[in-house]
């Protein structure tokens, strides 16, 4: 008997898979501690400013992440709409750690999740379509000379 018996690839590839919560789990915590190492950094670059610290950036980095990654879970797609949501949800929670002195906090944290929102979901539009035009158009241009060869 060739092969051994035993399990198909997709069936281990299934007992690997975390759990939704698992998951976002690690997303969070491993996106929260760069966030944080790059926060530091930042920290110690003058001029030093309340804005930008290990905290604010942890949490940014931790909540895009656990976002993107139940987004992405949720809908089966990594697309603008998920990074949107995850782009708000950031912008929202990184105003409301931070040490920003604007009142009421909410409103002003709502503002700064569209702003985040809306910048993240027009740089990933004008990325993909850029990066589709620039792909099929080298590929259509590659056909052709594979072509002419022979």
């Amino acid at each position: 008997m060739e092969g051994g018996g035993g399990a198909t690839p997709a069936a281990v590839a299934d007992k690997r898979q975390k759990s939704l919560p698992v998951e976002i789990a690690t997303a969070t915590a491993k996106n929260g501690l760069f966030g944080a190492a790059l926060g530091d950094l930042f920290s110690r670059i003058p001029p030093k400013t309340p804005v930008i610290s290990a905290r604010s950036c942890a949490v940014f980095g931790g909540v895009y992440g656990g976002t993107m990654c139940a987004m992405r879970q949720i809908t089966g797609k990594d697309d603008t709409k998920n990074i949107m949501v995850a782009g708000f949800t950031s912008g929202f929670m990184f105003h409301l750690v931070g040490r920003m002195p604007s009142r009421p906090r909410v409103p002003a944290a709502v503002g700064t999740g569209l702003f985040v929102s809306v910048s993240y979901g027009l740089i990933h539009e004008g990325i993909v379509v850029e990066m589709t035009h620039r792909y099929v158009s080298r590929f259509s241009s590659t056909g052709n000379h594979f072509n002419n060869i022979g």
